[in-house]
């Protein structure tokens, strides 16, 4: 009864605010051009004499919407294909610019940078993020929640950069295929950032509560005519490994094929095909000292999963993204490696994930070949996952969840929730309101009783004065 008394206040407050005051949004046009540019490190091509500028941007860290130390010009334009984005970043001292990172895709939190964020359906829930640094170094990342970006998706985009004289030059070029968007929709959720970090100065074109992210975005209007080709991808691989006992002087080699395709059934709803997959093209996880009862989740590496995956997120969010709480009802990392975190090949599996309208959809399955862990052979098994979410309100998401199967016993495992996210960051307050509730219950072969994980958590959040947040949740002990 607790939990039933504290949803309907979630659902009461959410009434109550919706009507409430909200925050202009900046808006502009976007321009289209028939000269794609060279990607050089310079600003000379025809291109951006006609493309789109901004320049009305604003300090928000360390001063909330101050004057910028520095001068800084975005140039915007797009084709068939392509999102162009130029940039002039002026600086008084060159030499002092910040450029360590040399290796494509690492972090350049501490390095001059420009970031360019996109929500393609408009609707403050999903979007993509774009780094540079002044090398050229390029970082991005996929949204899988209103304030926070997955790393390890990877999109195919190009980008160059040059310091000169007056400070440095940065150019990209993001093709649409790279990008889940619906064609129909001419307004694109924009925004350009720039971080200086010798001042620790962060500026924007538009930001909420010293903060940039898919809730504090413009508009950028005027997209059409947007292609993404076939909308076919095939990625065939092969690994090969050998190995000897140097005791009984045993020779052993192996080779495995493996296979993804991708399709998109239409350009916001995209299936997936995977054959043979294992983590043989990912990098080496890092080394983490666990000390609490739960398991260690490493982030997913796999091009399989990483389609969609803010779609598959379940329940309450946190500051350290869905890898940071408990009672997960689905994780993907627990497919295809052993409880001893050995890899077990994944002979064949399917996905289809898209927004259909207000609705986010994702359908999983998988079957995992036998395996020998720690607790003996474990057999091959189908694993599934059902999704369905709906965006309600401005900010909010509503939905429920189905799991199917146990990656890592031989038992019967199911589980079914329903989880309700509030978000609203148009208060007249100037503050965010966000709340959670949840419920989800396992039913695994042989367990009768206590499998059942719920709660909620409100609270009202900004970066000045006063912060509260309430929490309750019951994880019980059969839950699995």
């Amino acid at each position: 009864m607790l939990g039933c008394i504290f949803a309907l206040g979630l659902v009461l407050s959410s009434v109550s605010v919706v009507g409430q005051e909200r925050k202009e949004r900046k808006i502009t046009d976007i321009v289209r051009t028939s000269t794609p540019p060279v990607l050089d490190g310079s600003l000379n091509d025809a291109t951006w004499v006609g493309a789109t500028v901004i320049e009305d941007l604003h300090q928000y860290q360390p001063d909330d919407n101050g004057v910028p130390s520095e001068g800084s010009i975005f140039y915007v334009a797009y084709d068939d294909d392509n999102l162009y984005l130029g940039a002039r970043l002026f600086d008084s001292a060159p030499d002092e610019i910040s450029a360590r990172q040399m290796i494509q895709g690492q972090a350049v939190n501490l390095d001059d940078r420009i970031s360019l964020i996109i929500d393609p359906f408009n609707n403050m829930r999903a979007g993509y993020k774009f780094e540079i640094n002044a090398n050229g170094v390029r970082r991005d990342g996929v949204y899988s929640g209103p304030e926070r970006t997955n790393s390890d998706w990877d999109g195919i985009w190009d980008a160059a950069a040059a310091i000169d004289d007056d400070g440095w030059v940065a150019e990209a070029a993001i093709p649409f295929k790279s990008l889940n968007f619906d064609p129909n929709n001419a307004d694109w959720g924009f925004n350009v950032e720039r971080s200086i970090p010798r001042k620790k100065e962060r500026i924007a074109w538009t930001s909420y509560d010293r903060d940039v992210n898919l809730s504090s975005t413009g508009v950028m209007q005027g997209f059409s005519g947007l292609q993404q080709g076939k909308g076919l991808d095939i990625i065939p691989s092969i690994s090969a490994s050998s190995s000897r006992d140097f005791v009984t002087l045993a020779d052993d080699s192996q080779t495995d094929p493996s296979l993804d395709v991708f399709y998109k059934f239409t350009p916001n709803l995209t299936g997936v095909l995977t054959i043979n997959t294992d983590f043989s093209a990912t990098e080496v996880d890092d080394r983490q000292v666990n000390l609490t009862r739960f398991s260690t989740r490493f982030p997913e590496k796999r091009d399989f999963f990483l389609q969609d995956v803010d779609i598959f997120s379940f329940g309450p969010v946190t500051a350290y993204g869905p890898q940071g709480r408990n009672g997960m009802p689905f994780f993907s990392r627990r497919m295809g490696l052993t409880d001893g975190g050995q890899p077990v090949d994944l002979n064949v599996g399917g996905k289809l994930s898209g927004r259909v309208g207000p609705l986010n959809i994702g359908l999983l399955g998988v079957n995992q070949d036998s395996y020998t862990g720690r607790k003996g052979f474990v057999e091959a098994s189908q694993l599934s996952v059902a999704r369905v979410s709906a965006n309600v309100f401005e900010e909010s998401i509503v939905g429920m969840i189905a799991t199917e199967g146990d990656p890592r016993s031989n038992l019967d495992n199911s589980l079914a929730g329903v989880d309700f996210r509030y978000r609203n960051t148009r208060l007249a307050s100037g503050r965010t309101a966000e709340g959670t509730f949840w419920f989800q219950e396992s039913n695994t072969e042989g367990v009768t009783g206590n499998q059942s994980n719920y709660g909620f958590d409100f609270g009202f959040d900004s970066s000045e004065g006063f912060n509260g947040q309430i929490e309750y949740e019951i994880l019980e002990q059969n839950f699995n």
